[in-house]
C-alpha cells in the first residue's frame, strides 16, 4: 500500500473508532447501549478482516486487551475512582457499554497505531494522558461518574493508563510479526 493509502486506512480507523466512542458513551446505561454494544465487535471485526494475514492473531490481541481493561475498570470500580453507568452486569465489574469501549480501542491499535510499538515513552504518555481524557469526557456525558475528588480520580487514571498502554503495546509488537519490521499487517 503506498503513503497515502496508508495515511486514509489510519484516517478511517480513527474516525470509525471516534464514532464507536461516542455511540458506546451517549448509550451508556440505556437501551440502547445493549444494541451498540453488539453491533462494537462486529464492526472491529471487519476492520480486522482487512488484515487477512494476522486476522487470528488480531482477534487474540483484541480479546487479551479487553480482559487487561476489563480487569483495571473492576479495580478502578472497587476503589471507588470511577463508577461507569450499568444496566446489566452487576458491580463492580464494567458494565456491556464500556467492554465495547476497550473492543473498539484494541481494535484502533492494531489497525492505526501500531507505529508505536518501540516506542514506550509515547505509549506511557498517550494513556496518561488520552485514558484520563477519555474518562472525564466519559463523565461529562453522563456515562460515567468519577470520585469526588477529581484531581485525584484523574492522576490515579494516568497512572493506570499509563501502565495499561505500554502493556497492551507490548503484547501487540509480541503478537504481529510485521510490527517488528514497523510496516502494518
Amino acid at each position: 500500500m503506498n503513503v497515502r493509502g496508508e495515511i486514509a486506512a489510519k484516517l478511517f480507523h480513527a474516525v470509525i473508532f471516534q464514532i464507536l466512542w461516542i455511540a458506546l458513551v451517549i448509550s451508556a446505561g440505556s437501551h440502547w447501549s445493549i444494541t451498540v454494544t453488539i453491533a462494537t465487535p462486529l464492526i472491529a471485526a471487519l476492520q480486522l478482516k482487512l488484515f487477512r494475514n494476522t486476522f487470528t492473531k488480531s482477534i487474540v490481541f483484541v480479546m487479551l486487551t479487553v480482559c487487561i481493561g476489563m480487569i483495571m475498570d473492576t479495580f478502578l470500580t472497587l476503589v471507588g475512582i470511577i463508577d461507569p453507568a450499568r444496566n446489566v452486569i452487576p458491580f463492580p465489574f464494567p458494565p456491556l457499554w464500556l467492554i465495547g469501549l476497550w473492543i473498539a480501542f484494541a481494535t484502533f491499535m492494531k489497525t492505526t497505531l501500531t507505529y508505536l510499538c518501540d516506542k514506550p515513552a509515547t505509549q506511557w504518555c498517550i494513556g496518561a494522558i488520552g485514558g484520563p481524557l477519555a474518562y472525564w469526557s466519559g463523565a461529562r456525558l453522563g456515562a460515567i461518574e468519577l470520585h469526588a475528588h477529581i484531581i485525584l480520580s484523574l492522576v490515579v487514571l494516568a497512572l493506570a493508563w499509563g501502565c495499561v498502554c505500554v502493556v497492551c503495546f507490548s503484547l501487540l509488537k509480541r503478537l504481529d510479526t510485521s510490527v517488528e519490521t514497523g510496516k502494518a499487517a
